[in-house]
């Protein structure tokens, strides 16, 4: 047990050393940029052919939902596309993998979670002044998890959710120069979630099949990020 939880400490530091490393670069590649065309000390604005990378990490959950904090949280990658200079798009990608054990009424279990997705955001903007904006809008998600419970007698139970959410997201963002900014954003919407769910017992033979669907408010918790302008 103690080797993995090693294992999955590893895991969390490695993610966020590579965030963190990203976000390093980023910075400096924003600086350096910044510091050529002598931009730092002037207000940024966006002609509307500006295309960013974007990467950040986020909590989300169904409303009133109850489990591991750690499962909740995603890590993603995306673009911020501009149209116009008030209007941009934001394809992402995002996924999140756990291990861990835990005890339920004296039986030990192992629990892995992967958990895969993709989004499409469309926000308008506005400059408060200065280098702050706030932008707001529509954006879908389409996700699929996968469980698998592991107990000490060798039963399995097996649970895939497949979710479909549209939501209405509100957030803000700093540029710290032209080609970097920070932000930050929040959702609230509809949810709706298609599960399977398979329980083997420890010769690994099906005992329960089933599949289900239910509808759900849904939203994030709160999601962080950078982005860098080209």
């Amino acid at each position: 047990m103690k080797d993995r939880e090693e294992n999955i400490m590893k895991k969390i530091i490695t993610i966020m050393c590579v965030i963190s490393t990203l976000f390093l670069a980023s910075a400096l590649f924003a600086a350096k940029k910044a510091d050529r065309k002598n931009t730092v000390n002037r207000d940024v604005s966006f002609s509307g052919d500006e295309i960013g990378l974007s990467f950040g990490l986020r909590g989300v959950e169904l409303l009133a939902a109850e489990g591991n904090p750690l499962e909740s949280m995603e890590v993603w990658v995306g673009m911020h596309i501009y149209v116009m200079p008030e209007l941009f798009i934001a394809p992402e990608l995002m996924g999140m993998y756990t291990d861990r054990k835990y005890d339920d009424n004296g039986v030990e279990s192992n629990r892995e979670v992967w958990k895969t997705g993709a989004g499409l955001g469309a926000y308008y903007q506005f400059s408060t002044g200065g280098n702050v904006f706030l932008y707001a809008g529509p954006k879908f998600e389409f996700k699929y998890k996968s469980y698998k419970n592991e107990e000490d007698s060798g039963s399995e139970v097996i649970k895939k959710t497949i979710d479909a959410t549209v939501l209405a997201v509100i957030g803000g963002r700093y540029m710290v120069s032209e080609s970097f900014g920070i932000f930050a954003d929040f959702g609230l919407g509809f949810n709706f979630r298609n599960y399977e769910y398979q329980d083997r017992d420890s010769f690994h033979v099906l005992t329960e099949d089933y599949t289900d669907h239910y509808y759900s408010f849904y939203s994030y918790k709160g999601q962080v990020g950078v982005a860098f302008y080209f």
